[in-house]
């Protein structure tokens, strides 16, 4: 089973949000290029298991999404946090990278993240995601 971050970068870029490794990234965010996506796995919820089965059956972690982009641009990343925003809440019932996610459900709206060193803004929101542990 692939990770959450795979599985959501991989998302994002079959939705033609960029390339995984060049403008999407898991984790932290490289210098460059200044406009990045980053698909950050933060703590989430306890895992349940199933009624009369043994095992972990469903997981409910915790995803943080980050865009950045060029210095002095608080337009252009807004934007597109917002696209993604709205992009990955349509996620419901869905088989994502092998892994049937029953929902993909964002905590709060977009919001300003930090302005780094090079005045480039950096916006973000978090989502839960339930899915299947296989």
């Amino acid at each position: 089973m692939a990770t959450l971050a795979e599985d959501i970068a991989d998302k994002l870029a079959d939705l033609n949000y960029g390339t995984v490794g060049t403008d999407i990234w898991l984790g932290s965010l490289p210098e460059k290029p200044h406009v990045v996506i980053g698909v950050n796995e933060t703590g989430g919820m306890a895992p349940e298991f199933g009624f009369s089965s043994p095992g972990l059956k469903y997981e409910t972690p915790n995803l943080q999404i980050v865009v950045r982009g060029e210095r002095g641009d608080y337009a252009g990343p807004r934007a597109r946090i917002e696209a993604i925003y709205l992009a990955l809440a349509e996620i419901q019932g869905e088989t994502v990278g092998g892994t049937y996610y029953h929902m993909v459900k964002p905590s709060q709206t977009p919001f300003e993240l930090t302005r780094d060193d090079d005045a480039r803004i950096v916006f973000a929101f978090n989502a839960l995601c339930k899915r299947t542990v296989a």
